[in-house]
């Protein structure tokens, strides 16, 4: 069987990295606010469904399918072609009905059954987690690490490439808040970098994708129409 990596379909960005994320990582999508973390994930899932059929299942904790689909049709994408392919997974609405809502177990079980569910019925090859930040925030993980953990290996046994928003914390370096970093497999690092004294620019660094020769460089980022595109950044003289 050839290996072929899930591609996230930036253009400049995949030929960087031998073609694209290895089939069953899980990988860090890190930054501040208004880092176009949402969209640059679903870019990824959209793009393998519409050119491969990859099934794809995004895992909301705060927003509405509607919400976030209207967002995504404002950016450029079309989601009627993916509806048959994108599951959405929006636990907002579903979260007040846990008996034991606010309990790190009871998320990890929910997740795990509705992702098994889903898995059977289709199998599922990437899924993405909206976000790391609020299941933090809203459960009492007493041992976040050994919880997410346990997240993740589920990911991992069902096969899937898994991409998790990050949200980092202005000025911090941290790119997860319990040592994710350390137990994820990559980490794309979204970034808004200040050029002048009124201008700033969006961009990505790949910090780590284990198994993959890839660059450690910034690179400048661009979004027109639902496409992303990043370039070599030319170094101030």
């Amino acid at each position: 069987m050839v290996y072929e990596p899930i591609k996230t379909y930036v253009e400049g960005l995949d030929e960087k990295m031998e073609g694209g994320i290895p089939r069953g990582h899980s990988v860090l999508i890190a930054g501040t606010a208004g880092t176009m973390k949402s969209t640059f994930t679903f870019s990824i899932l959209y793009n393998n469904a519409t050119h491969k059929k990859k099934h794809g299942v995004y895992i909301t904790l705060e927003q509405s399918e509607e919400s976030l689909y209207a967002q995504m049709e404002a950016m450029g994408y079309q989601i009627s072609l993916v509806r048959d392919t994108i599951t959405f997974v929006d636990v907002s609405k579903i979260r007040g009905g846990l008996a034991d809502y606010g309990k790190s177990g009871a998320w990890v079980d929910f997740i795990t059954e509705v992702l098994m569910e889903i898995h059977k019925f289709k199998p599922v090859d990437i899924i993405a987690f909206d976000s790391l930040g609020l299941i933090e925030v809203l459960t009492d993980m007493k041992n976040p690490r050994r919880d997410l953990f346990g997240m993740m290996d589920l990911f991992h046994k069902l096969g899937a490439t898994s991409l998790m928003i990050s949200e980092m914390t202005q000025g911090s370096d941290l790119f997860g808040r319990n040592d994710e970093d350390f137990l994820v497999d990559g980490i794309f690092h979204l970034q808004h970098h200040k050029v002048h004294d009124v201008d700033y620019e969006n961009r990505l660094r790949v910090v780590k994708m284990r198994g993959v020769k890839h660059t450690t460089s910034y690179h400048q980022v661009h979004f027109k129409d639902g496409r992303f595109t990043v370039s070599s950044i030319v170094p101030d003289k």
